[in-house]
């Protein structure tokens, strides 16, 4: 029975922890949508822009450059990027843009060479909060028709900017995924009715431990 006490007021007590939030992956597929179809602000984590000339622009449900596309009818159109000016931070780039409301520590999207040959890769620059690059990269070199995988993952991503390489926009992005936290940490903050049971909970143990002990 003091085992059974016991266990109670420790569950009370672990009620009253602060709750994480958990990891939520989101994917845009420009394919669920018609196309033509704003896809800028589909989704409540980020916001899609094709940034040109310093410019940014809607981004709209395209068709694919290259007729038997394995990434299907639809894509976020083609891209190049580059930079306007030196040092290059977020407002710096044209390309595809994706611009987080939170900080997401992976992104994946698919790549398609739809004309340069022999082989084009993507190249990529995220961003933190505060509009500074944090990294740089490219994918593998794919052959014309050929579907590239982009991944990045690192924390403190805030925004992405990704085109051809090259400054070529030749390169077609489709599926963007990222992960996002669903629920915000908060500070717990105890109630004083909360401070007061847990003061209470906490004496009862210390009680139920020295009749045990007895």
């Amino acid at each position: 029975m003091k085992t059974n006490f016991c266990r109670a007021v420790c569950s009370a007590l672990m009620m009253m922890l602060p709750v994480v939030g958990h990891s939520l992956v989101v994917t845009i597929e420009p394919d669920n949508y018609t196309l033509g179809t704003d896809l800028s602000n589909v989704s409540p984590y980020a916001t899609l822009s094709s940034v040109k000339d310093l410019v940014r622009n809607p981004i709209l449900a395209s068709s694919p450059k290259w007729e038997e596309a394995s990434t299907g009818t639809q894509n976020f159109g083609n891209h190049a990027l580059s930079c306007r000016r030196d040092p290059c931070g977020a407002d710096d780039y044209d390309g595809f843009g994706i611009f987080f409301n939170q900080e997401v520590t992976s992104v994946s999207l698919q790549a398609l060479n739809w004309g340069y040959s022999p082989g084009l890769h993507s190249n990529w620059a995220a961003f933190d909060q505060t509009g500074n690059r944090i990294a740089t990269g490219r994918s593998a070199t794919g052959a014309v028709g050929e579907t590239l995988q982009v991944d990045i993952a690192m924390p403190g991503i805030w925004s992405i900017i990704i085109g051809g390489g090259g400054s070529m926009a030749a390169v077609e992005y489709d599926r963007l995924s990222f992960n996002v936290l669903d629920e915000e940490p908060k500070a717990h903050v105890p109630e004083p009715s909360s401070l007061a049971l847990l003061g209470l909970g906490l004496v009862m143990l210390g009680f139920a431990r020295r009749r045990a002990a007895a």
